[in-house]
């Protein structure tokens, strides 16, 4: 890797108001270049008392064959309890939010929290909420149950509904959606669907 991570803080993102900046400059791996701005955002507190943090960012990386992809993410976490304690295990947060990604101008990806996703790092799984990815032709409904600790969770493909193990990340072989998204769901359906990883106290 050659370049520079650049990364502003306006204040402490415990503070309401307070942002954190990353951006690369000229940033390679290999022959491959990475543009990236992206930014997390402390809103304050909701009319419940919540901690409100805003997070997005855009990536764009240029391939060695010339492909350009783009990457665009912005979501929202609402802090239910553990936000200003350093153990993570009584983190618990809903999330919604949506993005793309694009190859060479045509959008190849996008994906809504149609119901915001429910975290508890008390249980390790998501317990909750809807996700939809849309891949060209195809549709896939994740749902990810009523709020049990459990492992399980539904993926319906253009129709067709099967049962994901969480634990292992596995549908069963040649399924349909092994069929329509090569690759099965280890990109996303365990506890960060889909962007950066997330941690609140060092903005990653």
């Amino acid at each position: 890797m050659t370049g520079q991570i650049i990364i502003t803080i306006s204040d402490s993102l415990n503070k309401a108001g307070s942002v954190k900046t990353i951006t690369y400059q000229n940033f390679y791996i290999d022959s491959m270049k990475f543009e990236y701005t992206g930014t997390i955002k402390n809103l304050g507190t909701n009319t419940n008392g919540n901690i409100v943090i805003a997070n997005n960012y855009t990536q764009k990386s240029i391939g060695r064959n010339g492909d350009v992809v783009v990457e665009n993410y912005a979501d929202t976490l609402t802090w239910v309890s553990g936000y200003n304690t350093p153990d993570k295990s009584d983190d618990v947060y809903y999330r919604t939010g949506s993005g793309t990604i694009s190859v060479n101008d045509t959008l190849r990806y996008s994906r809504v929290i149609t119901k915001p996703l429910l975290y508890d790092n008390s249980c390790g799984y998501i317990t909750s909420g809807t996700i939809v990815l849309t891949k060209g032709t195809n549709t896939i409904i994740t749902d990810y149950g009523n709020g049990t600790c459990d492992s399980t969770a539904t993926v319906t493909t253009n129709g067709t509904t099967e049962t994901i193990d969480l634990s292992t990340n596995k549908f069963h072989e040649g399924g349909n959606f092994d069929r329509h998204h090569p690759g099965g769901p280890g990109n996303g359906h365990g506890m960060n669907p889909w962007g950066p990883g997330f941690d609140h106290r060092f903005g990653f």
